[in-house]
């Protein structure tokens, strides 16, 4: 008699533990999830923990979901898809296998994500002020554009391979630990510091760092090959030492005539200083010529009508002078 009663209460707790369940505040969300073939006990309020347990991925995007409450239960999830919703809140702190996460287009104003190890994160286009990456060591690739951040750490990060912090209000930038380093959006922040000098220069295929005002000096690995394949600011110069770079900024006395002009352009200074190389940029911060000069003299003659920036090299120092081509 003991036996079969102890057999009957084993079978009554497994029965028991079958039929747990997590709550779905959320109807479009549990909805989502009976679409996806996920949740089989139907639109309830809830998902049996079985059903949630061996989930890998969930793929909600842009299902009009307000609240993932609920998203603790699925205990295995490797991916999380939820992007274009109308979340103001995202807790995966529960979800510790988590690596693959996109929350982009919502309304979250915290995302804490410190005690995960992610391979990628997209969050881009919502209210965050600050995102802790530094338990992500595997992190690929982080796309956190339009956010409110003031400061990055990628100390720890040392694989990264894609940032894009496009419309930030980032000042400093540092990815000199980064040898594997491939695509950079940093555009339109506030950078006044940007370190590149990583060994990985020449494997870079994306570099777009225009519109950061306050930034005059990029520490690379070789300035020839910066200067030839990347654009800048026109008030910024590539160098592989800042510290000295700046010291000289400016420093050239030296004027472009005729000014404007339909052809060619001499460069002249006061104690004939002779110029190494010129780059010039059109007013929307693209390099349209990277030439040598030979007698100071340079052929303008293909360049359309409109307003350049000139800047000059010449003994390890750099200025900026406007051009006008008619």
């Amino acid at each position: 008699m003991k036996k079969i009663t102890t057999v009957l209460l084993v079978l009554t707790f497994n029965v028991l533990s079958f039929a747990q369940t997590t709550n779905i505040p959320d109807p479009n969300f549990e909805q989502a999830l009976i679409d996806l073939g996920i949740d089989t006990n139907g639109l309830n309020g809830n998902i049996l923990n079985s059903d949630a347990a061996s989930v890998t991925s969930i793929y909600v995007v842009s299902k009009s979901i307000n609240d993932l409450a609920g998203i603790e239960a699925f205990t295995s999830l490797q991916a999380l898809y939820c992007g274009q919703n109308n979340l103001t809140n995202l807790d995966v702190n529960s979800n510790l296998d988590l690596i693959v996460l996109s929350c982009a287009q919502n309304n979250i104003s915290a995302l804490d994500i410190s005690n995960l190890n992610l391979y990628r994160l997209s969050c881009g286009l919502n209210n965050i002020n600050s995102i802790d990456v530094s338990n992500s060591s595997n992190l690929f690739k982080l796309d956190c554009y339009a956010l409110n951040l003031t400061t990055l750490d990628l100390t720890n990060n040392p694989n990264l391979k894609e940032l894009y912090i496009e419309g930030n209000q980032l000042v400093s930038l540092d990815l000199s630990n980064m040898n594997n380093f491939e695509r950079l959006n940093c555009r339109s922040n506030n950078l006044s510091s940007l370190n590149v000098k990583n060994g990985n220069n020449t494997n870079i295929t994306y570099f777009n760092i225009i519109n950061n005002p306050n930034l005059t000096c990029v520490e690379v690995d070789d300035v020839a090959y910066s200067d030839t394949n990347w654009g800048i600011d026109s008030q910024a110069v590539f160098s592989i030492n800042c510290t000295a770079s700046l010291q000289n900024f400016n420093l050239l006395d030296v004027s472009i005539y005729p000014n404007p002009t339909s052809g060619h352009i001499s460069i002249t200074s006061s104690d004939n200083i002779i110029i190494d190389s010129i780059v010039i940029y059109n007013i929307f911060g693209k390099k349209v010529m990277h030439s040598n000069v030979k007698n100071n003299a340079i052929d303008v003659s293909l360049l359309n009508s409109g307003v350049y920036y000139v800047n000059i090299y010449a003994n390890n120092s750099k200025t900026v002078k406007k051009l006008i081509i008619e």
